[in-house]
């Protein structure tokens, strides 16, 4: 499962990683992302 979350000028993607062969939750991953607009973008 994965959520995006607004952040600022950024978003933040966290992503569930499920489970092991124990049945143990995996540690989830993040990253953060910013993107420019192409009319904020200089040439």
């Amino acid at each position: 499962m994965a959520s995006i979350r607004k952040r600022g000028n950024s978003y933040l993607l966290v992503v569930s990683m499920g489970y092991d062969h124990t049945g143990k939750r995996r540690a989830t991953q993040q990253k953060t992302v910013s993107f420019v607009d192409k009319k904020d973008a200089v040439s």
